[in-house]
């Protein structure tokens, strides 16, 4: 699997090295790519990899720990709007389908960005191909030297992609709610029961047993403020993640750890989040990546628990201070 880790000074001779075998290819077929002073010098990776209007992150299999390719994009006057300026990855990783999951990465980890600009060169239509599968469209041609045509194409983030759901269960509903209504960008919570065996469950026949629903937390986000990985970074934050069916004193399958996904894009993202965290740990990460089957809202009395009886935090387990 290849993973985004943001590069590091140390890393840049072998990200030359990935990026020289890659643009290759463009100077053999349009001249001394080479010398090209903006793509191929060390000092320019070093300036590129510190600026401090930039992400520059290495691709790196984690399978062997080889960086394979490299993303460097920078703001274009203002933190809203930024041009990917550079992108490469070795031709094994890109015909398995790589390139598009690392835009749509990168993307997701920005989601103050409502434009994305990009540039390559018209004549290779595979580029020109690969950037509209992923959502960009051709704006403008400018003729350049040798009869080269470098195109621009933009992205545009959509504005019904601002408001985003995510569902989580962690334990006792009330204590993941509160957390959550204190993060910058959640703009709404609803505490309710999700992927259990009933319609329409009360609270009581979760107690009893009857109903094998997770007490979860629907959260509404912004998704121009909050990533769904900066979503799951706060989770981690929150519970035990190593612990089955219980957080501190709440034991019982209700009480159990869930992220639930609605796509197979939050599955890919919500996987590769958990997969890079497994690599920190060595104990096993026990919450559970489902898809949603279901969700049912909680009573009244359920909903902004925390809000309605702040004098009751001091009990719960994950406010509670040692």
């Amino acid at each position: 699997m290849i993973i985004m880790k943001k590069a590091l000074v140390e890393d840049a001779v072998k990200l030359l090295i990935v990026q020289y075998e890659s643009f290759i290819v463009y100077a053999e077929k349009y001249g001394d790519f080479d010398s090209n002073p903006y793509h191929m010098t060390l000092e320019r990776m070093h300036f590129n990899i510190k600026y401090r209007f930039g992400q520059y992150y290495k691709l790196v299999d984690e399978d062997n720990d080889e960086i394979v390719g490299g993303l460097f994009a920078f703001e274009l006057d203002k933190p809203n709007v930024m041009k990917i300026a550079q992108f490469y990855i070795k031709d094994k990783y890109r015909s398995l389908g790589y390139g598009q999951k690392i835009i749509n990465q990168m993307i997701e980890k920005n989601p103050q960005v409502d434009v994305w600009y990009v540039d390559t060169i018209l004549q290779e239509e595979y580029n020109v191909e690969f950037y509209k599968k992923v959502g960009f469209e051709v704006i403008d041609e400018e003729e350049e030297h040798e009869g080269l045509t470098f195109v621009t194409l933009v992205k545009k983030i959509k504005k019904e992609e601002k408001n985003k759901d995510l569902y989580i269960a962690g334990g006792c509903f009330w204590g993941v709610e509160k957390y959550y209504q204190m993060v910058k960008g959640i703009l709404d919570t609803d505490c309710g029961y999700a992927n259990g065996n009933i319609e329409n469950p009360a609270y009581e026949q979760l107690k009893n047993g009857e109903a094998t629903h997770a007490e979860t937390v629907k959260l509404t986000y912004d998704g121009r403020k909050l990533s769904l990985r900066d979503i799951l970074e706060h989770y981690f934050e929150l519970v035990n993640p190593f612990t089955l069916n219980e957080q501190g004193i709440d034991k019982g399958i209700q009480y159990r750890s869930i992220v639930f996904y609605r796509d197979e894009h939050e599955k890919e993202i919500i996987e590769n989040f958990f997969n890079e965290m497994q690599q920190y740990f060595e104990e096993k990460i026990m919450v559970s990546i489902e898809p949603l089957e279901n969700y049912y809202s909680a009573e009244e009395y359920h909903q902004d628990y925390y809000l309605k009886n702040p004098e009751k935090l001091e009990t719960c387990v994950m406010f509670k201070k040692e």
